[in-house]
């Protein structure tokens, strides 16, 4: 597979490199990018893509592994979380669940989340691997989210917030037959898009539905920039939409390149005109009048 480094800036590309292997979602440390490239947990070179190392599994890794200086963990299709050193790639423990786990894991204060599709969410001690809670929601867990101490699992069916300390579920948000992407956290919102064709907003605090709006299409979980939230499609169309009034601002369409152009181009007009405006006057202060016995 093919894994490219884009400058964040300009879009241009600074390196390309190719591996062996279906490539999976990856995460980054200060030094290294980690990866599930086949069935290996892989680290590379962040500075060139060049492989540092790569440590097998018995099955695929297609889920976003979690980092710090020290260690990363992975989730495998084999149905296990492992732990490994950063530096050489040495598996320090591993956890059996009793399905695929292909869900991003969220790493936080010692635990590690991990979430399977045996329909659980786990978490698990990142010294050994001991399981310290774990909970069923219900259906095959396709993505987490942390926010403070509530994590977010998403399954094919609903939303479910769970408490990170204690693992009991807050509240679950059934998604009435539709498929959601994995939620972007958005002014104490969870935005998603779905098969039904809609931008949706669910509370954080309660998991009550805020709005739903038109989107470009099913594809991805949206990005939240700022006010605004980027909505891609396959048939390369882009929606640039804002989010306290659900305005369609503008609409791209054509090659990458081109659409990351355009938006920077609209979006540096906005930010000159907006410094261009003047400034309002400061209302005159009303006149003292001197009181009299």
């Amino acid at each position: 597979g093919e894994v490219r480094m884009l400058d964040a800036t300009t879009g241009l590309e600074r390196w390309r490199a190719d591996h062996a292997g279906e490539v999976g979602r990856f995460t980054v440390n200060d030094e290294d990018l980690f990866v599930g490239i086949g069935e290996n947990v892989a680290c590379l070179r962040r500075a060139s893509g060049a492989l540092k190392w790569a440590q097998p599994t018995q099955q695929l890794v297609t889920g976003r592994p979690a980092a710090d200086a020290r260690h990363v963990y992975a989730g495998g299709v084999d149905s296990f979380v492992y732990a490994l050193r950063a530096h050489d790639g040495h598996v320090r423990w591993r956890f059996k669940t009793n399905g695929p786990v292909e869900a991003n894991l969220v790493l936080a204060s010692g635990v590690v989340y991990a979430g399977s599709h045996d329909q659980k969410v786990y978490a698990l001690d990142t010294a050994e691997g001991e399981k310290i809670w774990a909970l069923d929601v219900g259906a095959p867990v396709v993505a987490l989210t942390l926010v403070g101490n509530l994590l977010i699992a998403s399954t094919p069916a609903a939303l479910v917030a769970v408490d990170a300390r204690s693992g009991a579920a807050s509240w679950t948000t059934e998604s009435q037959d539709v498929r959601w992407t994995a939620p972007s956290l958005a002014g104490g919102a969870l935005v998603v898009t779905g098969t039904d064709l809609k931008l949706t907003a669910v509370n954080l605090a309660d998991g009550t539905v805020r709005w739903r709006h038109d989107a470009a299409s099913y594809n991805a979980a949206p990005a939240v920039v700022g006010s605004s939230v980027v909505v891609a499609s396959r048939d390369k169309r882009v929606q640039l939409l804002a989010l306290d009034a659900l305005d369609r601002l503008y609409e791209y369409e054509g090659a990458k390149r081109e659409i990351i152009a355009a938006v920077r181009a609209d979006l540096d007009a906005e930010a000159a005109a907006a410094a261009s405006e003047p400034a309002p006057e400061p209302e005159p202060e009303p006149e003292e009048t001197a009181a009299s016995d």
